[in-house]
Parts: structure tokens; C-alpha cells; sequence
């Protein structure tokens, strides 16, 4: 709504109010920009200034007595800098009126603030710009899911195994660190890595980011863990800052010769924050049983804190891109997309007593390598497993040899027709699965 006060220079009209004595100089300055503006008018060089406020959608009449000679002048800042401010003469000038006052608005020449890429300016109204036309975003589509995933208390993603004479050499993989959100009392986990081995043996090569929150609070950091059922080493924490919204890539290759051969290379860039870092590590110095290399995964995880699967943190979606993995088969080594034909690929749901918690999408490929999307659904995912809060933190290792502590483990895995006695503490009850009939059991 517009303000109608009086500005500027006026003349000494009392009592004259309804009686057209003389002419009068009229002009509006209107804000139809977002933001409230503080400016500074006056008529003439020699006026002095008048200071305004107008919040946005609100306006000032200013008017006084008439003369070809005035040349009114506005002073404002162009942008929320103490440093940006403009004086603009109203070149357009002003309007003559000869009725009763104040002058309404229609006698006003009429200028606007409106915004602009860098801030606001002052426009005749004549010449404003259009203003640009509203952009319709594109509808939000949905992934469309994988069909017939694996089920799984506590992994969704994807994983590839080798066939016979064949070995994992690598694994590559990006992504976009997820924004989570949780309830203000409590703990929920998430994770989200590359790694070699786990899906069909007992030990795990991996590196990725975790996300949980904390009481209401979101707490992000990289790790990095070579796991097995025997030594169970728990995650080891990399000093690095990591952001929501932070672009990721993770890798994990099998060194086959030079000084580092025989090794496992886990390495992980920030590319928003250039920061990475990258470790070598034997499989005999950390793992019992040793590392196969039979499988490559690209996964979101329910992490494992103490004795049970964790309740999953609400990460909203993650979308893997440039996820590949190369083999060595018969020899030969094979660079392809997680759905290539050299090897047998599987789509991984994590599902919970309360239904679907995360649902993988199809495959999407480019060139050599896949990009996929992970969901959480809202209605299922915090109820992977509610753990009674006693469950404590691990005492994270900061180099290879030092004392071992249980607590923590991104992967706690098992194999299809494995000793059952094995991790029988932290089994988890076997998911099932419509057409086809099977499922994987992943602690």
C-alpha cells in the first residue's frame, strides 16, 4: 500500500488545501523491489535532503511548488554495500498540477526501484525493464526403481561379482555428500562408499563419507576400514572437513606391482574443498580371513554400532555417478559400467520390518562407467533397527597395529550358506523377496 506523505520543499499553503492557488511539481517514488530501501531526496542542488524508509510495495508522493528550473535528485545504495551508493538525477522529470491537494498519486510522474542481477535501481517507469518471466522449474521425476533387488537388512546400492578366473582390481565412484535430518533426542547413522569384497565373502575394503545426526544435530566425516570377521577392524576416521553438498570421489584399487604391490590403495577427494587423502594398506597386516576380491560394491549403509544394525538417518537421496570397476579376467584387464557384460551385477534394497527403507534405481550409463540413485523412504528407513541408545562409540584407530576396539563397523558381513554360528550375536533376521527367490543377508 502506498504512503501519501508529503515530501521535500513545500509551500506555505495553509488553509489553502482545497483551493487550486497555484501549480505544484509532483512526482512518486515507488519500491517494487524485495527489499526495504533507505534514500535520500531533494528538488534541487541547493535543497536539502529528505531522508525515506519504503518497505517493498510501499511508495512516497513528493510535491512543492512548480518551476521549470528544478531538477530533482535521488541518493541510494545500489546494492547492501555501505560503498555502492548513486546519485540519480530524475531526468524524466516531473508533473504539473493544478487541483486540489495534496496531488493524488495519478498526478505523479512515477519512478521504481526494482531489482536487478546486482542489487536495485531507480527507473522512470516509462523505460523500466520488463521484468524477466517466471521460470517453471521441470517437474522433480522420480528414479525409476530397479527390478527384482536383492533385500537387505542394512545395504542398498549395487554390487557386481566376478566370474570364475576373474578378480576385482578396482572400484570407482562420485556422489554429492546428502544433507540428513533427524529427531532433536537421539542418534541416527548413515554411510555411503566404494569398496571391494563383502558381498559374498568375509571381508570388506572400503572408504566413504558417514553422515549422522546427533540430537537434532548433522555431523559428517570420511573414513576409511579393511574389515574382516576375524580381526574386525573398526572404521578409522580421516581428518578432513566434510560439507553437505561437498562432491565426493572414492576409490579403491589392488596395487598388482612397483614398491606398493600387493597393497590396497583407498583414496578419497573432496573436489568442493580440494582436499584428499589416500592410504595403502596389506590385507595380511589387517584382515583374517584375506581379502578375495571377488565382489565391488557401490553402496548407502545402515552402519553397524555395537551389537545391531543402527537406525538410518534420514539422507533424503544420494546419486552415485562415474561408478565403474575393473577386473582382471583370464588375464585380461576389463575397464566397464557396473551392468557390463563381463561380469554379474546386482540392485540392492534396504528393507526393514516396517517395509522398503531405501530403494535403488535403474542404471543410467555413460560410456564406461554407471550412475544411479539411492532413496530413503520416510515411512520405513528409521525403523532399520531402533538400538536402545546404551550402544557406545568405538575408540577409533588413527594408524595401522595400534589396539583394536569393537563398537562401530560398516560392514559386519556374511555369505550365502555360511557357518551359522558366525556372528551369531549381530545376525540379522533374513529378509524376504518376491520373484526371484533369493535374498542376501548383509550384517
Amino acid at each position: 500500500m502506498r504512503t501519501r506523505n508529503k515530501r521535500g520543499l513545500q509551500p506555505n499553503l495553509e488553509g489553502m488545501e482545497n483551493r487550486c492557488l497555484l501549480s505544484v511539481a509532483v512526482l512518486e517514488i515507488l519500491n517494487h523491489s524485495t527489499y526495504t530501501i533507505t534514500f535520500d531526496f531533494r528538488w534541487a542542488t541547493r535543497s536539502r535532503w529528505t531522508n525515506v524508509t519504503e518497505a517493498p510495495g510501499h511508495g512516497e508522493i513528493f510535491w512543492t511548488t512548480y518551476s521549470t528550473s528544478l531538477k530533482p535528485q535521488v541518493l541510494y545504495d545500489t546494492t547492501t554495500s555501505a560503498y555502492s551508493q548513486t546519485t540519480d538525477t530524475l531526468a524524466s522529470g516531473y508533473n504539473e498540477w493544478s487541483g486540489s491537494l495534496p496531488p493524488p498519486a495519478a498526478a505523479a510522474t512515477l519512478y521504481e526501484f526494482l531489482n536487478t542481477s546486482t542489487g536495485v535501481e531507480l527507473y522512470y517507469s516509462g523505460s523500466a525493464p520488463a521484468p524477466p518471466p517466471t521460470q517453471t522449474p521441470p517437474p522433480t521425476q522420480t528414479p525409476t526403481p530397479a527390478p527384482y533387488p536383492v533385500e537387505s537388512s542394512n545395504w542398498s546400492g549395487y554390487a557386481v561379482e566376478t566370474n570364475s578366473n576373474s578378480v576385482v582390481d578396482a572400484v570407482y565412484g562420485s556422489w554429492i555428500v546428502p544433507t540428513v535430518t533427524g529427531s532433536s533426542s537421539g542418534t541416527t547413522y548413515s554411510a555411503v562408499w566404494v569398496g571391494i569384497d563383502g558381498y559374498s565373502n568375509s571381508t570388506v575394503e572400503q572408504i566413504g563419507i558417514e553422515q549422522d545426526v546427533v540430537n537434532g544435530r548433522a555431523v559428517y566425516s570420511a573414513w576409511w576400514e579393511m574389515y574382516s570377521t576375524v580381526d574386525q577392524q573398526p572404521e578409522q576416521r580421516i581428518s578432513m572437513t566434510i560439507e553437505p553438498g561437498d562432491s565426493i570421489t572414492a576409490s579403491v584399487q589392488y596395487i598388482a606391482s612397483g614398491t606398493n604391490a600387493g597393497d590396497f590403495d583407498l583414496s578419497i577427494v573432496d573436489n568442493t574443498l580440494n582436499e584428499s587423502f589416500s592410504t595403502y594398506e596389506r590385507s595380511s597386516a589387517t584382515q583374517s580371513p584375506l581379502a578375495q576380491r571377488t565382489s565391488a560394491e557401490w553402496i548407502v549403509e545402515a552402519p553397524t554400532v555395537g551389537s545391531g544394525v543402527a537406525s538410518l538417518a534420514n539422507f533424503g537421496s544420494v546419486t552415485f555417478t562415474n561408478a565403474y570397476a575393473v577386473m582382471t579376467i583370464n588375464g585380461v584387464q576389463v575397464t566397464g559400467p557396473i551392468d557390463s557384460s563381463s561380469w554379474q551385477s546386482e540392485a540392492i534394497n534396504m528393507v526393514s520390518s516396517s517395509g522398503v527403507a531405501d530403494t535403488t534405481s535403474i542404471l543410467t550409463d555413460s560410456g564406461s562407467s554407471s550412475s544411479f540413485v539411492v532413496t530413503y523412504d520416510s515411512t520405513a528407513g528409521a525403523a532399520v533397527q531402533k538400538h536402545n541408545g546404551s550402544a557406545f562409540r568405538p575408540d577409533f584407530r588413527t594408524a595401522r597395529g595400534g589396539t583394536r576396539s569393537s563398537g562401530e563397523k560398516f560392514l559386519s558381513p556374511t555369505t550365502l550358506g555360511r557357518p551359522s554360528d558366525l556372528w551369531s550375536s549381530s545376525k540379522l533376521i533374513p529378509q524376504q523377496q518376491s520373484t526371484p527367490k533369493f535374498s542376501i543377508d548383509l550384517l
